[in-house]
């Protein structure tokens, strides 16, 4: 005889995995960025620009997270201006989630690792996602490839203990002014010595010129 107590149950169980996500988030020159003729994927050599990638985090541990923030050449890394953490989250490496950690440089300044250690979501609400956000800085430098209509991408890698995510934030485009020199005399003739003779410079943007430009010296 078998107990009719006895029933078997099956279910599917659905874990919550990390994601990520990297964007171009300001710029320094108003005339490339926000509020100027060009848009804020546009840039400039000497120009800071910004990003900020954001961390999702499921409920429980997240051991061993690491941020490898690497910016192509033509680019160089500045600072790390902020980070700032869902009030769930801690870190068992880092004491204070909203205070930037000290990176480590390398490649020629253009790759920046950020060591975050086990990350732990306390939260028990399934209603606000628990998320880790940085944002960095970096500057557009003075190399010779970076000429008009060049590109420049910032790859970010978020790696944890068993997994990881890419994210890209997409390309800014250099613009560069290019100026050109007319010159002019004027006098009335008939010229003697002691006469005085005028000559005019007009600096002026070529058609090809897509940018202000600063500091300029004749």
């Amino acid at each position: 005889t078998g107990d009719d107590n006895d029933q078997t149950f099956s279910a599917d169980t659905l874990t919550a995995v990390p994601a990520a996500d990297k964007t171009l988030s300001a710029s320094s020159v108003d005339q490339t960025g926000e509020g100027g003729p060009n848009t804020l994927d546009s840039v400039t050599v000497g120009e800071v620009v910004e990003y900020e990638t954001v961390l999702t985090i499921p409920e429980g541990q997240l051991p061993t997270v690491t941020l490898v923030d690497t910016l192509q050449s033509g680019l160089v890394f500045k600072e790390c201006i902020a980070m700032s953490a869902s009030s769930g989250l801690s870190s068992d490496s880092l004491t204070d989630l909203n205070v930037c950690p000290t990176p480590v440089i390398s490649n020629n300044g253009r790759t920046a690792t950020f060591d975050l250690g086990t990350l732990t979501n306390a939260s028990s609400s399934n209603d606000v996602p628990e998320t880790l956000t940085l944002k960095v800085s970096a500057v557009v430098t003075n190399v010779s490839a970076n000429q008009r209509g060049a590109t420049l991408n910032n790859q970010a890698v978020w790696s944890w203990e068993g997994g990881g995510e890419t994210v890209d934030s997409g390309n800014v485009t250099l613009l560069e002014p290019t100026l050109q020199v007319e010159k002019s005399e004027s006098h009335t003739p008939p010229l003697d010595a002691g006469d005085t003779v005028t000559y005019t410079l007009v600096v002026s943007h070529t058609s090809a010129s897509n940018t202000d430009a600063y500091d300029v010296s004749l």
